[in-house]
C-alpha cells in the first residue's frame, strides 16, 4: 500500500485515519485463494467504520512527463475492520473516487461499488476469453471437429 503524499504535505493514510468515524457498515468478504489454491482468508461478514475526506493529490514529482501539471481533487474512503475474527488480519481498504463523497450515504455507495468490483473483473476475464476464442476461430487457427 503505497502512502501518497497530499498538497498540503500530510500523508494520505494518516489524514484519512484522523478523520471522525462515519457509519459502520457490514460488508461481505469472499474467500480468497492463492495461486496453489489454498485458503488464504475464509469468507466472513465484516462490520467496517467508514471515514472519508476530500484530498489534493499532486502530481509525481519525479516523473518528467507530470511537471507543471494540477493537482488532482478527489475524495478519499476509508474503511477498516475493528474487531476482525481470530486468526484473520483485519479487512483495511483505501478507496480514491472522482465521485464527491460528501456524506456516509455517499461512502457507502462507494463501498458497494468496491463491492462489485469482482463482478465486473469476472465479466472483464469474460469477455477477454471469448474475444481470444473469437480470434483464433476467425484467423481459421481453431478446428472445431463434429463427433462422429
Amino acid at each position: 500500500m503505497h502512502d501518497r503524499y497530499l498538497s498540503n504535505g500530510a500523508r494520505l493514510w494518516q489524514h484519512v485515519q484522523r478523520q471522525p468515524a462515519g457509519c459502520v457498515e457490514t460488508v461481505e468478504v469472499r474467500p480468497q485463494r492463492t495461486r496453489g489454491n489454498q485458503v488464504k482468508r475464509r469468507g466472513r461478514t465484516a462490520r467496517v467504520t467508514v471515514r472519508h475526506a476530500p484530498v489534493e493529490l499532486p502530481p509525481p514529482c519525479n516523473d518528467p512527463r507530470t511537471r507543471g501539471e494540477a493537482p488532482i481533487q478527489a475524495w478519499a474512503v476509508y474503511a477498516v475492520e475493528e474487531d476482525p475474527p481470530p486468526g484473520e488480519e483485519p479487512l483495511e481498504w483505501m478507496l480514491l473516487t472522482s465521485e464527491p463523497v460528501q456524506s456516509d450515504t455517499d461512502a457507502k455507495r462507494c463501498l458497494q461499488w468496491y463491492g462489485c468490483r469482482w463482478v465486473i473483473e469476472m465479466y472483464q476475464s469474460y469477455c477477454l476469453q471469448c474475444h481470444v476464442l473469437y480470434q483464433v476461430v476467425s484467423l481459421g487457427l481453431g478446428r472445431v471437429k463434429a463427433a462422429a
